[in-house]
This record gives structure tokens, sequence and C-alpha cells, in this order.
């Protein structure tokens, strides 16, 4: 029995400040400018959320045909993950999670929907670091 083997395309959306999940979790925030329209607020967690999610019609969310990232900027005093950024990727329609480093590598793509919930979370990432929402760590001396 052969299994398929999905070759990726190349992406559509680049990767231009060599983001990785470890490092987004790392990203400094203005704060002042967290809010609607980009985000939308969750007060059981205290944060600030973005979601985005693969479906192209209501049956992929029924039957979990989806690929989907949440992401949140926890309010400085909440009671969990105060001041942190967190971000998840499910596959499956959030059955299964999605688990990856670096953006793009195609180890980490088994198939179209891993390669565009990337491409959707990086277009967003790259918009709100060129409004200055996120920005990247400042270099410790010692990294220098």
């Amino acid at each position: 029995m052969s299994r398929n083997k999905y070759v990726m395309r190349e992406p559509t959306i680049p990767n231009i400040y060599n983001l990785t999940v470890p490092m987004i979790r790392q990203l400094q925030v203005d704060r002042s400018k967290v809010g609607e329209p980009w985000f939308w607020r969750n007060n059981v967690i205290s944060a600030w959320c973005l979601s985005g999610s693969t479906a192209k019609c209501a049956a992929d969310d029924e039957f979990g045909t989806t690929d989907e990232y949440w992401l949140g900027v926890y309010d400085e005093d909440a009671k969990a993950y105060a001041g942190k950024i967190r971000v998840t990727f499910s596959a499956y329609g959030g059955m299964c999670g999605y688990n990856f480093k670096e953006f793009y590598n195609p180890k980490d793509i088994e198939n179209e929907l891993d390669l565009e919930i990337q491409e959707k979370f990086l277009k967003v990432m790259n918009d709100l670091i060129e409004r200055g929402v996120f920005m990247m760590p400042e270099k410790k001396e010692e990294d220098m």
C-alpha cells in the first residue's frame, strides 16, 4: 500500500522577519495598539486574541477539515500567563495540535492546509509587526 506524499509548493507569503514560533512568544508588544479591529477580547482569560482558519465553507468546520491558529496577548495582571504571548496551531478542526518551530519547513508540512495556515498566520504577523503592534526583541549585549 503506497501513501501519497505531499510535495510542498512554494509559499506565497514571505517570512519577512524570519520568525519562528518560539520567537513569536518573545516579541515585544505595544499594548496601546492591541485591541480592535485586529484582536478580539476574551475576558475569561484576560487576553486579546487573534485567530484564523483554513475553512472555506461551513462543511469544512462541520467535518473538521481545517487547520487553525490562535494567538493570545495576556494582560499584565492576568491570573494565568500574565504579560505573555501564547500561540497555538491545530489541525483536523482542532482535534489535533499542529506543532512546529520553523515556518515553511517541508518536514513539518504534511498537506496543503498546513502550508495555508502558516501563510495566513505569517500574513497577519507581518502586518502587525509593520504597524508596530509587535516588535522584535532587543538583542542583549551577550547576544552580539
